[in-house]
């Protein structure tokens, strides 16, 4: 402890070169916060909004934003362009005035899952401005002519959000925010976003009075009219896709400063990747109905995958109802694979696939052993089917009688065609 003491009087000592009269000069606190949602969207998007505020009068000098990307997570979009160094962004504030506050919006795209870290940190410097009043001459009209003119202090940003994948039948949602991020109000601001040719426009769906353009139809335009110094807008509207594929959308803005020049922002574009959907249907008939005992029927069941998209791992059972015998089944190699013996009322199909517009038929051929009104039910489980449902089941009835039955019910003109008309549709 009086080694301590001691330290702090000599540095508390003399000190000849100093200036004791010189004021203290305060130094800049840039302080950071970070706002984001608790989870993620569902398409892998995390959005931030990073507001810096320089609390002391002191400027801060050179003021730099930077965030290591966590793992499996790429810049999707910002309102800043950031530089890149590797796996490390850096955006370049700038020097912050004394009471100053900014503002960033930055969103990021991750295949990850689970908690993600993401750190943002601020840089800045500290310097010193000193006000020097010199006498000289007025400029002259040639000095004026010599300087470069004043640059413009209008400036637009934009960003446009959509999903990162999506469905084949779902329309595609976009957000596009642009702000007037400079220092004086901008007139005549319009927002025009390119869609690509693979799309078709949602009719209705612009909010903000967008508007189709084009003669192709592939291009959005919003016009906003004034916009002050730091306000934003958000315009959404939905595209249908028409194919598989992965879809780039570019949006920009522009609008006119207080002496009618041309104010651009950089283009903001959005990816979205669309895999197509399987859609299975299917059908069940009966060849003959209604048909005597001792006679047989064929079963055909017809399974159809009406998508865009492959539809695997899809297993059927046919399942024969007591009082009738199975005698064949078809194709012939469906016979095999299903491992079916004689006697059991249930047939394990084996797994097959179906490729966008292709379908397959089964048959079973079966013998009516005794008078009822039976039911044949199919049911079909595969990978695009929701296994919290219920699968989907398809059911065809057939009428057995003893005797010939009344002419107004009857197929049939004789008990022997029954086995004449027993083919596959």
């Amino acid at each position: 402890m009086l080694a301590f003491i001691t330290l702090a009087l000599a540095l508390a000592g003399d000190c000849p070169d100093c200036d004791r009269s010189s004021p203290e000069v305060e130094p800049p606190v840039v302080s950071l916060r970070v706002l984001t949602a608790q989870k993620s969207t569902d398409t892998g998007l995390l959005r931030y909004e990073v507001i810096l505020t320089n609390r002391s009068t002191a400027k801060a000098f050179d003021v730099k934003v930077k965030l290591d990307l966590p793992d499996k997570t790429t810049l999707h979009a910002s309102s800043i362009e950031p530089t890149r160094q590797q796996n490390l962004l850096i955006w370049n504030i700038g020097t912050m005035p004394g009471q100053c506050q900014r503002k960033l919006e930055v969103t990021l795209k991750t295949t990850a899952d689970g908690p993600i870290e993401t750190c943002f940190r601020v840089a800045y410097e500290h310097g010193v401005c000193v006000t020097t009043t010199a006498a000289c001459k007025p400029p002259t009209k040639a000095d004026d002519e010599k300087l470069p003119p004043p640059k413009s202090a209008g400036q637009l940003s934009i960003v446009k959000i959509g999903p990162a994948r999506q469905g084949m039948g779902t329309p595609i949602l976009y957000s596009i925010t642009v702000t007037n991020s400079g220092r004086v109000p901008l007139q005549d601001v319009q927002i025009d976003d390119i869609f690509p040719p693979n799309a078709v426009y949602v009719p209705g769906s612009a909010d903000q009075n967008g508007q189709l353009q084009g003669p192709e139809g592939k291009k959005m335009q919003w016009r906003l009219g004034t916009m002050l110094p730091n306000e934003s807008r958000t315009v959404t509207f939905k595209v249908r896709p028409t194919q598989v594929g992965t879809y780039l959308n570019v949006a920009n803005a522009q609008g006119l400063d207080i002496d009618g020049q041309r104010v651009l922002s950089k283009d903001s574009t959005s990816t979205t990747d669309i895999s197509g959907m399987a859609t299975i249907y299917m059908e069940v008939k009966d060849t003959v109905d209604p048909l005597f005992v001792g006679g047989t029927t064929m079963y055909t069941i017809l399974v159809r995958n009406t998508g865009t998209a492959a539809a695997t791992n899809i297993h059927m059972i046919g399942e024969v109802p007591p009082g009738m015998s199975v005698l064949r089944i078809g194709p012939a190699p469906e016979a095999d694979a299903s491992a079916f013996r004689s006697g059991d009322q249930r047939i394990n199909f084996a797994n097959f696939t179906l490729l966008p517009r292709q379908e397959k038929t089964f048959s079973v051929e079966v013998r009516a052993d005794r008078a009822a009104l039976h039911r044949f039910r199919s049911t079909l489980t595969a990978d695009v089917l929701d296994p919290s449902k219920p699968p989907l089941q398809e059911e065809e009835t057939t009428t057995v009688v003893n005797e010939k039955p009344p002419d107004s019910l009857s197929k049939l003109n004789k008990p022997e065609d029954l086995l004449t008309n027993a083919v596959p549709k």
